[in-house]
């Protein structure tokens, strides 16, 4: 057996069952109940009183040292679940799973942990060998549950992201050093948008794209790689006073979802707008122009695309020329004011029809169409399907 490096097992708080199975139907009661408790707060919830209940259920007192282990495969098993409990000696309370079905095991004390999950990394690989296993570094005591997951998931992402499958331990030097090693990379495509450097962050763009697994395009690994650098880039604009969701609704509807992407030219095009979009974005923020007449226009098309908005009405209200706000609406964004609005009402439909039971002439109204045969013909013109077809594929 692994050394056991966990939690000790708790005195027994239920009422003694009459028998064996109503032993095991009360401990697996209670065991569902805490992991909903656990998920719950990892979910967000921040009442003090369910991070306590679990707290007390643990045992943990505010020095205590903790780590969490998480487990990943592509196909979770009972048989999976059975076997990390069994090589790490783990009673009902100690073995957990996230919303997305990836086991999460609390660390008590976790001296030699990193030689434990290299031990259950070789039993579990020749299994399963997909297998991630991420450890967190160690943290103390009450109120760390959300850092101790954020970091082992940080951590099992990479893994992934890297290797597609093996051992990480944020205790370790090596794998910290790994960790900043991407972040870097990130940090550096972000900073090529700061400063314009457009063909240096195209061939960096370009070898993300050619991520590979056994051979054939790493799609998964690539989409994530992009997401992170979404994420650096919202970061940079909140720093400089901005907001990043109005450049990431924009990115979506100029090129589709990133989760819906799987080819290179699309993927391609989708990282080549976000270094368009935020650039200008950044730009207007580091020169103190977020509050440019373009992006007023902008930002008022994209909350109120569903309304009747004329160019006449809004240039009067961001007080410039029509004719001069149509030029830099389609300098900024590619095309004209009439076709953008007309673009962003297509996407919410495919949007509504792909995730709601909503009639065609439910839709149309609901973007902005008050004549659903003229929504059907500018459906069919942009898209090149009806929306009957098109909700049906």
């Amino acid at each position: 057996m692994i050394h056991r490096l966990l939690m000790d097992g708790l005195p027994q708080t239920m009422t003694k069952p009459r028998n064996v199975a109503q032993e095991e139907l009360e401990r697996r009661r209670l065991a569902w109940y805490y992991n909903h408790l656990l998920k719950t707060v990892l979910q967000g919830e921040t009442a003090p009183t369910l991070e306590r209940e679990l707290y007390d259920q643990w045992r943990i007192e505010s020095e205590d040292a903790l780590s969490f282990m998480l487990i990943q495969t592509r196909e979770q098993s009972p048989l999976l679940q059975k076997q990390v409990q069994e090589s790490l000696c783990l009673s009902w309370d100690q073995l957990f799973t996230d919303s997305a079905g990836r086991l999460l095991v609390i660390l008590k004390a976790p001296q030699a942990v990193d030689a434990a999950g290299e031990q259950l990394y070789s039993r579990l690989a020749s299994v399963w060998p997909s297998v991630l296993i991420a450890i967190s570094p160690v943290m103390r005591g009450r109120g760390s549950i959300h850092a101790l997951y954020a970091s082992a998931l940080k951590l099992l992402l990479q893994k992934q992201y890297e290797a597609g499958s093996g051992f990480i331990s944020g205790g370790r030097r090596s794998a910290a050093v790994a960790e900043l090693t991407l972040e870097d990379d990130v940090h550096l495509e972000a900073a090529r948008i700061e400063k314009h450097e457009r063909e240096l962050f195209v061939r960096e763009l370009e070898q993300v794209l050619r991520l590979t697994k056994k051979g054939v395009p790493d799609v998964v690994m690539i989409r994530l790689r992009i997401s992170m650098l979404e994420l650096e880039v919202c970061s940079r604009i909140t720093q400089l006073g901005g907001d990043g969701a109005p450049l990431l609704e924009r990115l979506r509807y100029r090129t589709g979802s990133l989760e819906e992407l799987s080819t290179y030219r699309t993927l391609k095009a989708y990282g080549l707008t976000l270094y368009d979009e935020a650039a200008v974005l950044l730009d207007s923020l580091h020169e103190g122009k977020e509050s440019s007449p373009v992006e007023q226009a902008i930002s008022r098309i994209d909350q109120e695309y569903r309304s009747g908005l004329q160019l006449q009405e809004l240039a009067r209200a961001v007080h410039v020329n029509p004719n001069y706000l149509g030029y830099i609406i389609k300098r900024r964004v590619g095309v004209s004011f009439k076709a953008y609005i007309h673009s962003r009402r297509i996407e919410e439909a495919k949007r509504l029809l792909r995730h709601t039971g909503s009639s065609i002439h439910q839709i149309a109204m609901e973007v902005g169409y008050s004549n659903a045969d003229y929504f059907i013909r500018m459906f069919k013109r942009t898209t090149g399907l009806l929306p009957t077809v098109y909700r049906q594929q």
